[in-house]
């Protein structure tokens, strides 16, 4: 039996503690990585450490090296973790980083991918994989941070809300256009894009 095994039996907060504390320290370049994550983001599932869920969206965003399979497992734990309340918490995390406005054709903020900037991805990212429609705002005012518009696009996609449309249309004519025309379609957008002949449907 494994040590995370025989701490997962024991239980207990300390112990969910003791497990975010081994994956905040794990070293996304060393070896056996993707086996330690994985059993890592199972035990805290099993345990309902719902307080890990920040630090796991870091190895499902898109720049993260973790393999598919890691990815995967990450989100089925944070998907299992994240109850209402957890997604509130997330919710209330991204808007304290995002503008306060959002307008149709923003002003973008042109700033650096920095390692804020990839955890603030993650954060986008798994927000919009809960399917939570709370997160409608601050994914759509996201898409005034150039260093994360990307992920806010997909994730607006992944949202699967209709009111999505509008902010998604206002993508079309910039660099992202294809990342819209791909969210649009997600969210059964296929005959506004046949119409007005942005794309195929």
């Amino acid at each position: 039996m494994s040590a995370v095994a025989a701490l997962t039996v024991m239980g207990g907060d300390d112990v969910v503690e003791a497990l975010i504390e081994a994956l905040r320290k794990i070293d996304p370049k060393g070896k056996h990585v993707d086996a330690e994550v994985i059993e890592l983001a199972a035990a805290l599932t099993k345990l309902n450490g719902e307080e890990a869920v920040p630090l796991l969206t870091k190895w499902t965003a898109a720049e993260s090296r973790a393999g598919q399979e890691v990815k995967l497992a990450v989100s089925k734990a944070i998907a299992s973790l994240a109850h209402r309340d957890s997604i509130g918490v997330m919710i209330d995390s991204l808007n304290e980083r995002l503008p306060k406005e959002f307008a149709v054709f923003p002003h973008y903020e042109r700033s650096a991918i920095s390692s804020e900037g990839e955890d603030l991805a993650a954060l986008i990212s798994t927000l919009g994989e809960m399917r939570d429609p709370r997160a409608l705002d601050p994914l759509s005012r996201a898409l005034g941070k150039q260093a994360v518009r990307t992920d806010a696009i997909k994730a607006l996609g992944a949202l699967g809300d209709p009111r999505a449309a509008d902010h998604l249309i206002a993508q079309l004519g910039t660099p992202w256009r294809q990342h819209a025309l791909a969210a649009l379609r997600q969210i059964g957008e296929r005959k506004w894009l046949t119409a007005y002949e942005f794309g195929p449907a």
